[in-house]
């Protein structure tokens, strides 16, 4: 398993570095002279990322994340998007590539939202059963105290003074784990479901962990996804 990933990583690293190089050098950098066309690559080739273009692919936000969308099959080129910008908005709206990346973002927020509400229905479900589970040693706790007052009062008038005061002493701990209990506010350890990317968070965790969520290459991802959208939506490409 290790070797497999290993591999993968060592992969996606020489097809970031081969990419760079297309990008830098040309697709015809490799060949001889005398074979090269010098064709330059433009902004409609079939392998050209259009979401790039459009100023927002999801394959390259959402890389090495747990959102990862896998190996981007088109190439992010900055001078075919350089291309792309001087280009009028009626000239854009000719080559439908808005309106495809909304489409392809609109499909990602739904698969997000279907997450968060899961998520959220599984921090319901695990509240309640912390709840149910807190409750029930608290009512289970009080409900041994009746018997506990009843065998000091036996084993007191039996003079047994011995047996007495170990209940009491019980008596004294389990009181002690009931107030305890009583005292565990409710958003201790609470799992909390990150509107934007879906991630659960927990309550309980700093502010560092916070702001290493927030500032996070995923979350910032998410974001940029959820603004883009609602640009398109506000002004729908035709």
């Amino acid at each position: 398993v290790c070797s497999k990933g290993l591999y993968k990583t060592r992969k996606m690293a020489l097809d970031a570095q081969r990419m760079l190089l297309d990008q830098l050098m040309g697709q015809e950098r490799n060949l001889k002279a005398s074979e090269k066309t010098n064709k330059r690559r433009r902004f409609s080739d079939r392998e050209v990322d259009k979401m790039y273009l459009c100023g927002c692919s999801a394959y390259e936000l959402f890389k090495n994340t747990k959102s990862d969308l896998g190996e981007n099959p088109k190439i992010p080129d900055d001078a075919c998007k350089a291309e792309w910008e001087k280009l009028s908005q009626e000239e854009k709206d000719s080559y439908g590539y808005e309106y495809d990346t909304m489409k392809f973002l609109e499909g990602l927020v739904q698969q997000a939202d279907r997450k968060i509400w899961k998520n959220k229905r599984r921090c319901v479900e695990d509240d309640e059963e912390m709840f149910k589970t807190q409750a029930g040693k608290i009512s289970e706790i009080e409900e041994s105290f009746p018997q506990m007052l009843e065998q000091i009062e036996l084993f007191g008038s039996q003079g047994d003074v011995d047996r007495a005061l170990q209940i009491m002493t019980a008596m004294n701990v389990s009181k002690e784990s009931r107030k305890a209990l009583l005292k565990i506010p409710d958003h201790q350890k609470k799992l909390i479901v990150c509107p934007v990317s879906g991630n659960l968070i927990s309550s309980a965790d700093n502010d560092e962990r916070l702001r290493c969520h927030f500032e996070g290459k995923q979350y910032r991802g998410w974001k940029q996804v959820r603004s883009m959208l609602e640009v398109f939506k506000k002004n729908p490409p035709p």
